[in-house]
Parts: structure tokens; sequence; C-alpha cells
């Protein structure tokens, strides 16, 4: 399809050139031509040999990294067990290894050598995602949020998990009973579910609050923290604010530590000054 995008984009340029002036239309042409030759060089599978790279195709507009879920799935397939692959916001190749037996070889052998994939959303944590945080950040941060999520508060907001489950599906049996005959989609139930857990969880947010009703706004599609939009992504800004309403969110139960709902989750835990106060 970006081949196809391409070929059309140049012959749309070459055709408008002929039309408008002729005279170009030999200049152009040889610029077509280097730029298809250059184009089809650095996306050849085997680019990067002498630099001990995997196969792998490089192109020069990754798309497909966040378009295609199988992208990386479709490249160990075409070039082998460890392959290499381009990733829309990396400036270098990124190598891929198939098999958990083999990428646990790799991961014992070469931790010195591998870092994390970064998120488009780590410009928003003061360290980072914590698969993207530097080594010594993620010693600070282990023990904390080990300490944090504790089976002790899972536990404690089981039984609201458990009632949301039954709610929601009492909801969607009604939903059947108007129209028998009417298929449906499960997925808005279970994100309604997985969200309200998480802001019960995380937050001691309680459902059918203000609160709970901006959590839901923010994480249910098409809601800026379920998009996840790149720094490049004119909706980012969005998401920046998002940031900063679920961290007031948080900051407000960091200091309610009476309520109940509050006492139960991660945040008492974790504590006010782990949270951030600006993005």
């Amino acid at each position: 399809m970006i081949g196809g995008a391409y070929l059309a984009f140049y012959s749309l340029a070459v055709a408008v050139a002929v039309a408008r002036r002729p005279s170009l239309a030999r200049r152009l042409a040889i610029l077509v031509g280097l730029g298809t030759a250059a184009e089809m060089w650095v996306e050849r599978s085997s680019s990067g040999r002498r630099s001990r790279l995997p196969p792998g195709e490089l192109p020069l507009i990754p798309v497909a990294s966040v378009t295609d879920r199988h992208y990386l799935l479709k490249q160990l397939e075409r070039n082998g067990p460890i392959a290499k692959a381009a990733w829309l916001w990396k400036d270098r190749p990124m190598v891929c290894v198939g098999g958990l037996r083999r990428g646990a070889t790799v991961l014992r052998e070469h931790s010195s050598d591998l870092c994390w994939v970064a998120n488009s959303f780590d410009s928003l944590i003061s360290a980072g995602f914590i698969r993207s945080m530097t080594p010594a950040d993620h010693a600070r941060y282990k023990p904390l949020f080990r300490h944090a999520f504790a089976e002790e508060a899972v536990v404690a907001c089981t039984p609201h998990f458990q009632e949301e489950a039954r709610a929601a599906v009492a909801g969607l049996a009604r939903e059947a009973a108007r129209d028998p005959g009417k298929p449906l989609d499960p997925r808005p139930m279970l994100g309604r579910i997985t969200v309200r857990s998480y802001a019960r969880l995380f937050l001691g947010v309680l459902p059918d609050t203000r609160d709970c009703a901006l959590v839901e706004s923010m994480l249910l599609e098409p809601g800026p923290l379920n998009a996840l939009p790149g720094p490049w992504d004119s909706r980012f800004d969005e998401l920046r604010e998002a940031a900063e309403d679920v961290a007031g969110i948080a900051r407000a139960s960091a200091v309610d530590m009476d309520n109940p709902s509050v006492a139960s989750c991660f945040v008492p835990s974790l504590g006010p000054s782990t949270i951030p106060t600006s993005y």
C-alpha cells in the first residue's frame, strides 16, 4: 500500500510537470529514478549487514509499525527468528527476537546492550514509563511500586470489581432482552468495567461520581488516554491535559486518607511526593 502511494505521488508529479512545463519532465524523471533507487537501497532486507544487523526491511516512513498490529510478526516470518524492524518514533532500527526461549537467552546474556523502545507518552512522566527508565531510576522506583501495588489493595477492592461486573452483565442481559435478534458487542461493557476498576484501585474513585466520569471520558474510546497520540500529533496537548487531570485526582486522594475508598487503593502507599504537579 505504501509503495502504491509512493508511485501514485510520483506519477502525479510527473504528469503535472509534463502538462505545465514539458522541459522539466526529463529532469524530474531523473530525480524520480534516483529517489526510487535510494528508497529501494535503504529498504532492502540486507541493509545494515556491515553493522552486524539482522535482515529486515527498513521503510523510510515506517507507518506500518503503528497501523499494523502484526507488523513485527510479519518481519519475523519474512526474515527469520531474529530480524530488524523500523519504529515510527525511533531513529534507529529495532531488533526483534522470536520465541520465548530465544528471547530469554538474549535478555540473560545481553541485558547491558538492550534498551526499551520508548512510549510516545514518556515525556509526560518525570522519569519515563517504568519500562523506559534508566537503571538508576528503575532501581529507585521499582521497590516503591512493588510496595504500593500490593495484594492487600486488590483484595480490598475485589467486592467492587465483582459488583461492577455483575451490574454490567445485567445491563447487557437487559439490552439482549429488548431486542433478542440483535447481536451484542461486549467490548464497551468490558471497557467500562476495566476503567471503573482502574479508577477504584489506583485512585480511590467510586463509580457514578464526577471524578469517575472524568476518568471514563479520558480512558474509554475515543478518549486521549485511550488513543495515546504521539508528540507529533495535534491531540498530544489533549493527552497532556488528561494526564494532568488524572494526576490532580490522585493528589486529591492522597490527602483524603479518612475516605475508606482512598484508604484501600494504591495512592496512600505511593504518597503525594511521587505524583507530578505539572507536565
